[in-house]
C-alpha cells in the first residue's frame, strides 16, 4: 500500500528536531553579524516574516509588531516603492534565478529617513508540474552613510562641471607612459581641433606659438621631474590651424608612482584667456602712456619755474618795498619751491616707472644719511612750530645703499609727517640695527591714517584725506616716490594708525648688505 501524500502545507508546518547548531551556521552567523546587516525569512504562501532584531532596529520596528510584506511595503518611501516592488517582481518570476537586490530609501517609525540596500534569494518548488516561489530569505544594509557621501560626490561633481562650463574651461588627460593625449569638448574648441581622434603630446605642443614653445616644454619638464611637487602653470600662445593666435592658462598635476618616483599621467584643465590677455595688455599700454604723459607734463612744468625763481630774486632785491609786497614775495616764493618739489618728484616717479634711474650703491653710514634728511626738512618743521627727535644707535650701523636716494626717501617721509602734523606735534626719527637688515621708522602725532587706507596710501596719487586743501594734502606723488626707490633697494616699507587723531608710523626696513645679496655676504 502506498504511502498517501502529505500536503505540502502540512509538510511545512511540521517541526522537525532541532538539531545542534554545527561549526558552519556559527561561523556564519558571526560574520554576518559582523557586517551590521540584518537577516530575515518570510513564508511567500502564508506571508509570515521572521526579522531579527538587529533589522528590527533598522526599521525602526519594536520587538512584537508584525514583520509582514504589507509593514514592510508601508516603510519602503513612496518615491521608491515601486522600484522595490518592481525588483521583487522579478525575483519571484518562476522563470528567473529567483535573486533580488534593490537599494531604496526607508521612512522609519520614528520619521528618520535610511537608506537600504536589500539582497534575497526565493526558494522555488515544483507543484502540479509548475514552478512556483514557496520562501525567501535575505540581508539587509544600512548604507545611508554610503549613499550619501555618494550624493555628495555627484552634487559636487554637477557643481564642478556647471563651474567649467560657466567658465569655459577645457580639461585634459595626458597618459605619459603612453604618450595618449585626452582632451575634452572645450579644449578642442579651444584648439579648435575638431573630431575625437586621439592625440599624441606633440600634437598639443606644435600648437603652441613658437616664440613660447621652448618655455612652455621647460614647465612641463619641471613637472615630470620625480623630486617636484608635479604641479603644471604656465600662460601662452596658440596658433589655432586657421591661423588665429589665442592665448590659454594651463594648470596641471602629475601623478607619479612607484620608487623611485616616476610621472605616468598629467592632468589639468585649460582656460581661454584672450580677452582678459587683451584687456591687460591695453591695462599696461595705458599705463606707458600714461608715463610719457608724467614725463612730459612734468618737463613742461619745469621750465617756467627758473624764470619764476630768477623774477622773484630780481623783486626781492629790490628797494622801497613795503611790508604787503614783502608778504606777498615770500607766499611766491614758498609756492615757487613747492611746485619745484612737486614736479621734481613727478620727474623721479617717471624716470623709475621708465627704468631710467640706477642705483649707485655704496657703504654708508645711516647716521649721516639720517641727520642730512633732518637738516633739509628742518625749516619746514621749525615754520610750524614741530618738534623732530632723532634716535640712532651709539654705533650707527653701515648698509650697502644708494646715499642721496636713501636720503631722498626719508625727506619725502619727513615731509609727509609734518604735512599732516599740526602745529606743535612731535615727529621722531628712529634707527634700528636688526642684523642683516635695518630698520628705520618715522612716526608722528598727527591726524592718523584710517584703516581702510593703510594698504593704498603709497599708490601714485593716493590722498590720506580728500578732505585736506590740496596745497596741504599734495599730489600723493612723495609717499608713492618713496616705496618705489625703497623696492630698488630690495626693502620693505608699510604704514601702521591707531586710527584718526592716533598719528601714524611708516617703517622702512633695508637688507644690510644691499639689494639681492645671501645673508652673510660681505658688504662691499
Amino acid at each position: 500500500m502506498s504511502a498517501r501524500p502529505v500536503p505540502v502545507d502540512a509538510a511545512r508546518t511540521a517541526s522537525p528536531p532541532q538539531a545542534p547548531t554545527s561549526d558552519t551556521e556559527t561561523r556564519l552567523r558571526l560574520a554576518i553579524e559582523s557586517t551590521g546587516a540584518g537577516t530575515h525569512a518570510r513564508d511567500l504562501l502564508t506571508d509570515e516574516a521572521d526579522w531579527c532584531p538587529r533589522l528590527r532596529e533598522i526599521y525602526g520596528l519594536s520587538p512584537d509588531e508584525p514583520a509582514s510584506s504589507t509593514t514592510w511595503l508601508s516603510l519602503i518611501h513612496p518615491d521608491d516603492r515601486a522600484r522595490a516592488l518592481s525588483a521583487m517582481s522579478a525575483a519571484l518570476d518562476p522563470a528567473g534565478t529567483g535573486h533580488w537586490r534593490a537599494t531604496f530609501r526607508i521612512v522609519r517609525r520614528d520619521g528618520g529617513l535610511r537608506w537600504i540596500e536589500g539582497h534575497g534569494q526565493v526558494a522555488f518548488e515544483v507543484h502540479g508540474g509548475r514552478r512556483r516561489p514557496v520562501r525567501l530569505a535575505g540581508l539587509s544594509f544600512d548604507v545611508t552613510e554610503r549613499e550619501r557621501t555618494l550624493e555628495a560626490l555627484r552634487d559636487g561633481e554637477a557643481r564642478l562641471s556647471l563651474a567649467m562650463r560657466s567658465a569655459d574651461l577645457g580639461v585634459f588627460d595626458w597618459d605619459v607612459e603612453t604618450d595618449r593625449l585626452t582632451w575634452s569638448e572645450a579644449t578642442r574648441r579651444t584648439f579648435g581641433v575638431d573630431g575625437d581622434a586621439p592625440l599624441a603630446a606633440f600634437d598639443a605642443m606644435r600648437r603652441i606659438h613658437p616664440d613660447e614653445r621652448a618655455a612652455a616644454e621647460a614647465a612641463i619638464a619641471a613637472a615630470l621631474e620625480p623630486g617636484g611637487e608635479g604641479t603644471l602653470r604656465a600662460r601662452h600662445r596658440i596658433v589655432r590651424p586657421d591661423g588665429e593666435i589665442r592665448w590659454i592658462d594651463v594648470a596641471g598635476q602629475v601623478r607619479f608612482d612607484g620608487e623611485p618616483r616616476r610621472p605616468i599621467r598629467l592632468c589639468g584643465v585649460v582656460a581661454d584667456v584672450t580677452d582678459a590677455q587683451r584687456a591687460l595688455e591695453d591695462l599696461r599700454q595705458a599705463d606707458r602712456r600714461k608715463d610719457e604723459f608724467l614725463a612730459m607734463l612734468a618737463h613742461e612744468l619745469r621750465n617756467p619755474l627758473a624764470p619764476l625763481a630768477t623774477a622773484h630774486g630780481v623783486l626781492a632785491r629790490g628797494t622801497g618795498l613795503g611790508e604787503r609786497e614783502r608778504t606777498v614775495l615770500e607766499i611766491a616764493r614758498r609756492q615757487t619751491r613747492q611746485l619745484a618739489r612737486l614736479v621734481d618728484d613727478l620727474l623721479e616717479v617717471s624716470r623709475i616707472t621708465r627704468g631710467k634711474i640706477a642705483l649707485r650703491l655704496a657703504p654708508v653710514g645711516l647716521a649721516p644719511v639720517v641727520y642730512e634728511a633732518a637738516e633739509a626738512l628742518a625749516p619746514a618743521i621749525d615754520a610750524r612750530r614741530q618738534t623732530l627727535e632723532v634716535s640712532v644707535p651709539a654705533r650707527p650701523p653701515r648698509i650697502v645703499a644708494d646715499a642721496a636716494r636713501l636720503a631722498q626717501v626719508l625727506e619725502n617721509l619727513l615731509a609727509n609727517a609734518s604735512k599732516f602734523t599740526p602745529e606743535g606735534g612731535t615727529i621722531r626719527v628712529e634707527v634700528e640695527d636688526c642684523g642683516d637688515e635695518v630698520a628705520i621708522r618715522v612716526t608722528d602725532t598727527g591726524i592718523g591714517i584710517d584703516p581702510s587706507q593703510l594698504a593704498t596710501i603709497f599708490e601714485l596719487f593716493a590722498q590720506v584725506d580728500a578732505s585736506l586743501d590740496r596745497a596741504q594734502g599734495g599730489l600723493g606723488i612723495g609717499l608713492a616716490l618713496a616705496r618705489r626707490l625703497v623696492l630698488m633697494h630690495g626693502g620693505r616699507i608699510w604704514a601702521a594708525s591707531e586710527g584718526r587723531g592716533r598719528g601714524a608710523t611708516v617703517t622702512v626696513r633695508l637688507p644690510a648688505r644691499g639689494p639681492g645679496a645671501e645673508p652673510g655676504a660681505p658688504s662691499r
